[in-house]
């Protein structure tokens, strides 16, 4: 079966992701996920697929708890292609039996690698990856060790909490609000092609909101770990992370955490390494085909009354990333010209208010030489 199998009428895929088996006991119980047994994964995926799937073109499953038994369950649809990991849950554990880790917080210590509270962990070569989670924050400990012939020691241990003031406000304990933080390493690998290896792991969590993020670390000849991302001026999300890729895409929390649209407007960057550090690369990409995109989606409402859920989204990215690749003017003629209201006849004034406010705040911006920011005017039909 092709890709294509798995896109809607529209070209969208449509996927709804069940292959997760540690990471939900974690989730599930995280002080005790080993307590989480094969019946309970099983019946969460089956209810889950059978909630979700009849929106859905495409299923991640794995072997172990949701392949044989949806299908048996008949929750899987007719037209519904999934796809399956094919390697079983866990990793190589001797080489770090008996392996202790104390953190780095105070006086808080951890077990080693074959007691029960063990979270994944990534041997390649002589490096080695484990991570714990602390029960009363949920905050995870990112462990880094290294083996120079006579076994394992710890070079590094990161608590996420310590990587931004925005993990750190999440994580710290509040009456009201407990976040989860789920943290899954994707792997070693060397992303940025300078010979050293690198780790990405990924970062999600929720209380009343969600959100996620790929941090990336790399081991020095020195065995000094440091996060690659840490300086960029967003976030690395895991939906738009790809190994494969020598670039990074980096989305602007500033525009994703726009007051007035949802879904949060996705304006970002391409970071690529550059002379030993993560630089923006969007002058060397060709954007012209998405800007026509952007364009076409606003004119396929001219004619009738402008909709701002509908055309404030296109209108915004195309002036944001025509800025972010040195083409500010053009980007502004553009829009102008798109958001005329004259092309849309019969616009109630609320729609027009919110349009002029646009319209107006991104003038006083081109005037003043300032970069263009999100407009929080909010009204609509």
């Amino acid at each position: 079966m092709s890709l294509d199998a798995l896109r809607d009428a529209d070209g969208w895929f449509r996927i709804l992701a069940i292959d997760h088996r540690d990471s939900l006991r974690a989730f599930l119980a995280p002080h005790d996920p080993d307590s989480v047994d094969a019946a309970t994964l099983t019946a969460i995926k089956i209810d889950l697929a059978r909630a979700v799937l009849p929106f859905a073109t495409g299923v991640m499953l794995e072997p172990e708890y949701s392949i044989p038994q949806l299908l048996e369950a008949g929750v899987v649809p007719a037209g519904v292609g999934f796809i399956a990991a094919l390697e079983a849950q866990g990793y190589e554990r001797s080489a770090l039996a008996g392996f202790n880790v104390a953190a780095s917080e105070g006086s808080l210590a951890f077990g080693g690698p074959d007691t029960a509270h063990t979270v994944p962990q990534l041997i390649t070569g002589r490096l080695a990856y484990l991570q714990y989670q602390q029960p009363e924050t949920q905050d995870c400990v990112l462990v880094f060790a290294h083996d120079a012939g006579q076994g394992f020691t710890v070079i590094a241990t990161i608590a996420v909490a310590q990587l931004n003031a925005r993990l750190s406000g999440l994580l710290t304990p509040q009456d009201d609000l407990q976040t989860t933080l789920i943290c899954s390493p994707l792997g070693w690998g060397d992303l940025n092609g300078n010979g050293r290896p690198d780790l990405a792991v990924s970062l999600m969590w929720a209380n009343h909101l969600t959100g996620s993020e790929v941090h990336l670390f790399e081991v020095a000849d020195d065995l000094t770990v440091t996060d690659l991302v840490a300086d960029l001026p967003g976030i690395v999300s895991p939906w738009a992370f790809d190994p494969a890729e020598d670039v990074l895409t980096v989305f602007d929390l500033d525009w994703a955490g726009h007051d007035c649209l949802y879904p949060p407007l996705a304006v970002a960057w391409v970071y690529g390494w550059r002379a030993g550090r993560y630089v923006d690369v969007m002058a060397e990409r060709d954007f012209s085909g998405y800007l026509q995109s952007l364009e076409d989606a606003v004119r396929a409402g001219f004619g009738a009354p402008f909709n701002p859920y509908l055309a404030i989204g296109p209108l915004t990215q195309l002036l944001a990333v025509s800025e972010r690749i040195g083409e500010r003017r053009a980007g502004w003629q553009r829009y102008t010209t798109l958001s005329d209201l004259a092309n849309f006849p019969g616009t109630d004034a609320e729609s027009a208010a919110w349009l002029k406010s646009d319209v107006a705040h991104f003038a006083r911006a081109m005037q003043t030489g300032a970069p263009f920011t999100p407009n929080d005017f909010c009204s609509g039909p």
